[in-house]
């Protein structure tokens, strides 16, 4: 997939979300794949997984919200909106993996297309009992272009981001306590010249 740096349309459309979230003006549509059974679990217990025949089931995943604000618009939206969405595998909940703004960790790029696609199926199968519903502030336009904009992102990649932002935390907290001892000595050098 071509990075938004190189891509002028991708960009232009992610910073029209950023700016509009922003300013608390749109919805954000990043969404993740939330594993029913943690992976660990999956990984410890797979063989008796597939010895009862339920290794499908354990391996489920839905696709959440990250914002709030997002599952609460399509928790507003007519039963049938909400329906769509269900049978597509996404829930009305939220959950966050981590990953920044406009990406997906790689691992989650097949479950994203796969839910994508069932849903776009879904919505052509249902286009005229769609047509009458309310969707709230839920707009499935900008979801649909959202989506079409975010990047696949490496966890090694992620992990590398907050290191570097932790590094740049503790920076500036160090220039902070050096400001402040610096300004409490210049008050008490200033006090003692007035004493004097």
């Amino acid at each position: 997939m071509p990075s938004s740096h190189h891509n002028p349309d991708i960009f232009f459309v992610r910073l029209r979300f950023k700016l509009a979230w922003c300013f608390g003006m749109q919805l954000t549509y990043d969404f993740d794949l939330f594993s029913l059974i943690p992976n660990t679990v999956q990984a410890e217990f797979q063989s008796e997984f597939n010895e009862l025949g339920i290794s499908a089931i354990m391996s489920e995943q839905v696709a959440l919200f990250r914002d709030e604000r997002t599952a609460a618009a399509l928790k507003c939206a007519d039963e049938t909106v909400r329906q769509l969405f269900r049978d597509a595998g996404f829930g009305l909940n939220v959950y966050s993996s981590g990953a920044p703004p406009g990406r997906y960790f790689e691992r989650d790029e097949l479950g994203r297309t796969q839910r994508l696609t069932k849903l776009m199926s879904l919505t052509m199968e249902r286009r005229d009992a769609l047509k009458a519903v309310k969707w709230g502030d839920f707009s499935y336009g900008d979801f649909l272009e959202y989506n079409a904009a975010v990047e696949p992102i490496d966890e090694v990649e992620v992990n590398a981001l907050l290191v570097a932002a932790h590094k740049k935390h503790r920076r500036r907290k160090r220039r902070i306590k050096v400001g402040f001892f610096c300004g409490i000595g210049l008050i008490a050098y200033s006090a003692s010249n007035l004493i004097n």
